[in-house]
């Protein structure tokens, strides 16, 4: 049965046997409404040029379905409890129009049809589905419910945007359908994910303005977006990010993917991780990084010129690389300087031991650096650096550590590794700027005052040229010579202050030789030159390496 409802004003017409009800201004219209014996009843407007104004709305507990030439100018508000299907001839069905559309049914809702929708602003209280391409103009506004594109593609115009996601409500791209946007240099959030997990990601781009598409699934395939799953899928995130742009080229993208614990497979290392592209017919890596966050987590990567799938993984997947990082450092101690040089007396006398001795107090290192002997006549003893990951000298306290290391120093201040010639080599990842902090077993320790230059992972400091190379509010080395500067000697238990306590520790060892902490000069021997040279010159001085 049909019944053909005229209304020449604004009123409300409520029909009890449909549950429809109307609050609109429709100025001598015809609307159809369908009926029949199913709980879900039909709004049909065939043909009609529905205009809904401001403060009007328009209730329909059911469907909505509009066909012909049928229009709507909603500048109101509609709430739909069924599906929403246009098959109008023209496709622009609400382009342009102001108002919003509220899909709140008890089930599943499905906005499909011959002909796309333009929507103002929607707003979802009920998973919905889509059946057909759709557009939003306005705001697509998420209430703890998902939105499934199947195969279409939404597309979020200029202006647009997206609010209210969460892992509990936001867009299942669960077949080739794509959540597409334009693209500016500021964040823009794609509230991407699967049937089960919320995996988005945020476009930033510098390049041209542009569109963007992305759809995600679950695998990391070794063709980027077909073929079989990664051997090494167990050390990846089990997403991938699938991304297209509307005109090819000009585009210069930063990526930051997030994901959660769920996703993450059996043997993934989050610690050493990187965001790879597929790109040329194989994946390539990104140098590997500490993912940031407590779940979700995120990776980024910038300098994204061209475009096609994503993946995360470690280093033991392709996804990620792990760059050596090599440091030429120099730094003097005071106690063993003369001249221009440090002494080797130490050494000369066979007093330095085969193993790296910073495993005890206030070091605890746990490395196992030794050798079988001393590798070089010219090492004067053994040193300890650490490398800092941090935005300023500031903020590069204990916890921006990303490598610490035992090695030698040799008399001209090279500092060397434990073959007594290389540079110190580090497997790390610097993602801000790397500071470098020298600890000697009796001497203050220094970091650095700026971050360390570097070409091609190679990085290069010397603290013996300046007071002011050592971070600090006052001179954090001695100068030694003309134009020559080193650590203050002294410290002899090693806690970063040169005071009483160091001469009660050389009260204890006074007139002993061989390797001691109170050797403060490094001549084999504990004797009034390490306390009236060095100690107690030095006293006061404390270290500013941050903690």
């Amino acid at each position: 049965m049909f019944v053909v409802l005229k209304i020449n004003s604004a009123k409300s017409v409520l029909m009890k046997s449909n549950q429809i009800i109307i609050n609109v201004i429709i100025p001598a219209v015809f609307v159809i409404f369908s009926t029949g014996i199913s709980p879900a009843q039909t709004l049909t407007n065939n043909g009609a040029a529905l205009n809904i104004a401001s403060g009007a709305e328009l209730v329909v507990n059911g469907d909505f379905e509009n066909q012909g030439n049928g229009s709507i100018d909603n500048a109101g508000d509609i709430y739909l409890s069924g599906d929403w299907t246009n098959n109008a001839v023209a496709g622009n069905l609400l382009q342009g129009t102001t108002g919003q559309v509220t899909f709140n049914g008890s089930a599943a809702q499905v906005i499909g049809g011959s002909a796309q929708t333009w929507f103002n602003d929607i707003d979802l209280l009920a998973e919905t589905e889509l059946a057909s391409n759709t557009y939003v103009s306005g705001t697509l506004h998420f209430n703890n419910a998902k939105l499934t594109l199947n195969g279409s593609f939404l597309r979020i115009e200029s202006g647009g945007e997206v609010s209210g996601m969460s892992a509990a409500g936001y867009i299942v791209t669960n077949g080739n359908g794509r959540l597409v946007q334009e693209v500016l240099n500021t964040n823009v959030v794609y509230p991407v994910g699967t049937l089960t997990d919320f995996t988005p990601m945020v476009l930033k781009n510098t390049g041209t303005i542009d569109y963007f598409g992305i759809r995600v699934f679950n695998d990391v395939l070794d063709g980027g977006s077909s073929g079989i799953s990664i051997p090494e899928i167990d050390h990846c995130v089990n997403i991938t990010w699938d991304i297209i742009e509307q005109i090819n080229g000009g585009s210069d993208l930063t990526l930051t993917a997030y994901w959660g614990n769920a996703v993450e497979g059996s043997l993934f290392d989050r610690s050493i991780a990187g965001l790879g592209h597929f790109t040329g017919g194989s994946w390539d890596p990104q140098p590997a990084q500490d993912a940031t966050g407590l779940a979700p987590h995120s990776i980024t990567r910038s300098g994204i010129m061209s475009l096609s799938v994503f993946a995360v993984g470690d280093i033991s997947s392709p996804m990620a690389i792990t760059l050596d990082l090599s440091i030429d450092l120099k730094a003097f101690l005071e106690g063993p300087f003369s001249g221009s040089l440090m002494q080797t007396d130490l050494n000369d006398q066979n007093l330095i031991p085969l193993t790296q001795p910073y495993s005890v107090s206030p070091w605890n290192y746990g490395g196992s650096e030794n050798v079988v002997e001393i590798p070089n006549p010219y090492i004067v003893d053994w040193i300890l650096v650490e490398i800092r990951d941090a935005a300023s000298p500031a903020t590069a306290d204990q916890s921006t550590i990303i490598g610490r290391q035992a090695g030698f120093v040799l008399q001209d201040g090279s500092i060397v590794s434990i073959d007594g010639v290389s540079d110190m080599q580090f497997d790390a990842t610097v993602s801000q700027d790397l500071y470098v902090v020298v600890f000697h077993r009796n001497h203050l320790g220094i970091m650095s005052a700026n971050p360390l230059p570097q070409t091609d992972g190679n990085y290069t400091y010397n603290f013996t040229t300046d007071a002011a190379k050592a971070y600090g509010t006052s001179p954090q080395q001695k100068q030694l010579a003309a134009g020559i500067y080193g650590m203050y000697g002294g410290d002899m238990n090693g806690n970063g202050n040169i005071g009483a306590a160091d001469k009660n520790s050389w009260s204890s060892s006074a007139g002993l030789p061989g390797y001691l902490l109170t050797d403060a000069n490094l001549d084999g021997q504990t004797d009034n030159k390490d306390k009236n040279d060095i100690s107690l010159t030095n006293a006061g001085q404390g270290s500013y390496v941050p903690e």
